[in-house]
C-alpha cells in the first residue's frame, strides 16, 4: 500500500497480539486503533482496525477498512509463508494494494456517500491512483455484493445464518471418524498403537516448533522452502514420535495411562482436521475472486496452485 500523502509504498507497523485485541474490545468496548502502516518519509500513519469486527459494510470507508485488514493480515501471513507463497495469494495482495489506493484517492465524503462514484469522480480516481478502469469497476462490484451479503445476512434470522448441513459434512464426518478412531482404540491394540503414535507425533511436533522459535527467523526459514518444512514438520518429528513410542509407550502401558496419547492423537486429528478445512475453504475463496477479477482484467495470472513465488 502506498502513502496516500507521498506515495511511498507504506512499511507495516508490528500489531497486538490477536488476544490483546480481543480483551479491548471486552475491557473498553471499541476496537484497537493502533496505526497499522507507516510512510518511511513522511512518517503519515495509518490505522488499520484489525481488532474491529467487521458486523457491517454500508459504505465504501467501512470496505477500506475491511480491505487494510485484509493486506495486513496478508502481509504477515507472506513474511512467515516464504516457499508456500503462491501466485493466487500474491495476486490477490496486488488487488487489494491497488483498491486501496483507490480508496485512498477518494475524499472522505465520497467514500461515506451512499451512492457510488460518477463517471467524471471516477476519471479522476482513474488519474490520481494510477490504477485502470477495470480495477475501479472490480472494486465497485466487490463493494456492492459485500454490502449486500451484509445487508442480506441482517435480514435474515439466526437459524438462517447457520451455514448449510454440507458446508459442515466435512468437518462433521472427519470429526467423527477421529472420535469413533479414539473409541474403537480402547478395544483394539492395533489402533490404539497407531493413535498413540500420532499423539506422540503431535509432541514432537510442538517441541520442535517451540526450539525453533528461541532462535532468531527460525520459523521463517522452516516455511522458506518445501524440503525445510518436510523436514521440521514431518522428519524430525517422526523420528521423535517414533523414539517417544519405543521408549516411553511400554511404561504407560504399564502404569495403565495408555489412554493419554490416545487421547492426545485424537485432539491431533481434530486440529488437522480444522486446518484443512481453513486452508481449504480460503483457497476457493481465493480462486473464486481471482476468476472474477479475470473476467474483468484479462491481464491478471491466471490462478495455479502449483506455482509458487
Amino acid at each position: 500500500m502506498d502513502c496516500p500523502q507521498c506515495r511511498v509504498p507504506m512499511a507495516p507497523l508490528t500489531q497486538p497480539s490477536f488476544l490483546t485485541r480481543l480483551v479491548a474490545i471486552f475491557l473498553s468496548g471499541a476496537a484497537d486503533e493502533s496505526p497499522g502502516f507507516r510512510c518511511p518519509k513522511c512518517r503519515t500513519e495509518v490505522t488499520t482496525p484489525l481488532g474491529e469486527l467487521t458486523l457491517s459494510i454500508d459504505n465504501l470507508d467501512d470496505y477500506r477498512k475491511s480491505c487494510m485488514s485484509q493486506l495486513s493480515h496478508m502481509l504477515s501471513t507472506k513474511s512467515v509463508m516464504g516457499g508456500f507463497w503462491t501466485e493466487t495469494q500474491q495476486s490477490r495482495l496486488g488487488q487489494l494494494e491497488r483498491f486501496l489506493r483507490v480508496l485512498d484517492s477518494m475524499t472522505v465524503d465520497e467514500r461515506f456517500a451512499p451512492d457510488l462514484p460518477g463517471p467524471a469522480e471516477r476519471e479522476r480516481l482513474i488519474a490520481l491512483s494510477g490504477a485502470t478502469n477495470d480495477d475501479l469497476e472490480q472494486l465497485f462490484k466487490e463493494f456492492v455484493e459485500t454490502r449486500d451479503l451484509y445487508a442480506g445476512l441482517r435480514q435474515k434470522s439466526f437459524v438462517e445464518k447457520i451455514p448449510p448441513w454440507w458446508a459442515l459434512a466435512p468437518v462433521i464426518v472427519l470429526f467423527s471418524l477421529a472420535i469413533g478412531a479414539a473409541v474403537f482404540a480402547q478395544f483394539n491394540t492395533v489402533v490404539a498403537a497407531v493413535m498413540s503414535w500420532l499423539g506422540y507425533y503431535f509432541l514432537s511436533v510442538l517441541v520442535v516448533f517451540l526450539c525453533l522459535t528461541r532462535f532468531k527467523n527460525a520459523t521463517a526459514l522452516m516455511f522458506s522452502s518445501r524440503f525445510r518444512f518436510a523436514l521440521f514438520a514431518l522428519v524430525i518429528p517422526a523420528a521423535l514420535a517414533a523414539t517417544l513410542f519405543l521408549m516411553v509407550h511400554e511404561r504407560m502401558v504399564r502404569a495403565n495411562l495408555e489412554a493419554v496419547p490416545v487421547i492426545v492423537g485424537s485432539i491431533a486429528l481434530c486440529l488437522l482436521v480444522i486446518g484443512l478445512h481453513a486452508w481449504l475453504s480460503t483457497e476457493l475463496y481465493l480462486r473464486k475472486v481471482l476468476r472474477g477479477s479475470r473476467v474483468t482484467n484479462p491481464a491478471l495470472p491466471v490462478p495455479n496452485d502449483s506455482q509458487n513465488r
